[in-house]
C-alpha cells in the first residue's frame, strides 16, 4: 500500500512539473521598461547602457571560436553575442533586469513575493542557488518547451524577486 501511494504521490509530483510547462509561453520571455533589450533582438553595449545605465564592468571575448560581451550595468546585466566592443551589434543571449519598473507580462515585478511568482508561472523547472553573496539567494528558473530559452526570477533572503531575466544561451541562467 504505501508502494502505491509514493507512485501517486510520484506521479502527481511529476504532472505539476508538466502543468508548470505548459503554462509557460513565447511571450512569456518579454521583460517590460527594458525597450529593444528583448530575447531575438540586437543591440549594441552603448544602447544597452542607454537602458540599464552606467557601466560597472564590461568584459569582451574574441578568441577566434567565441565572440562576445558581457556587461554589468548598474540596472542589471547582458550578454551580446558577437559583440567585442560598445558599438558592434550583436543579439542578445542573456538579460538580467534589476530595474525597479522592470515586470512581466504575468505581472512578476521587482519585489514580487515569491508566493506570486508561483502562483503566476507555477512550479519552477530547476531552483539554482546564488554563486555569489550579492543580494540573490536562489534563481528560479522557467523553461519554455524547447528547453534552451527559459525566463528566470532572481530571490533575495527576503524571498522578494531582486532580479528578473531571460537567456537562450545553452548554459547558465
Amino acid at each position: 500500500m504505501k508502494k502505491v501511494i509514493f507512485a501517486i504521490m510520484f506521479i502527481l509530483l511529476l504532472s505539476s512539473n508538466c502543468f508548470a510547462a505548459q503554462i509557460f509561453k513565447e511571450e512569456d520571455l518579454y521583460i517590460h521598461n527594458c525597450g529593444p533589450l528583448q530575447i531575438y533582438n540586437k543591440v549594441n553595449v552603448n544602447d544597452a547602457s542607454s537602458i540599464l545605465g552606467e557601466i560597472l564592468d564590461e568584459s569582451y571575448t574574441d578568441n577566434g571560436v567565441q565572440r562576445y560581451a558581457y556587461i554589468i550595468m548598474e540596472g542589471g546585466e547582458i550578454y551580446i553575442d558577437l559583440a567585442t566592443n560598445r558599438t558592434e551589434v550583436g543579439q542578445i543571449g542573456r538579460l538580467i533586469a534589476k530595474r525597479q519598473d522592470a515586470y512581466t507580462n504575468k505581472g512578476i515585478t521587482i519585489g514580487s513575493k515569491d508566493t506570486d511568482l508561483i502562483k503566476a508561472y507555477g512550479t519552477p523547472g530547476n531552483i539554482r542557488l546564488s554563486n555569489n553573496e550579492g543580494t540573490i539567494k536562489q534563481w528560479y528558473l522557467y523553461f519554455y518547451k524547447d528547453g534552451i530559452r527559459r525566463i528566470f526570477f532572481g530571490l533575495n533572503y527576503d524571498n522578494q524577486v531582486a532580479a528578473i531575466g531571460f537567456s537562450m544561451l545553452p548554459y547558465g541562467i
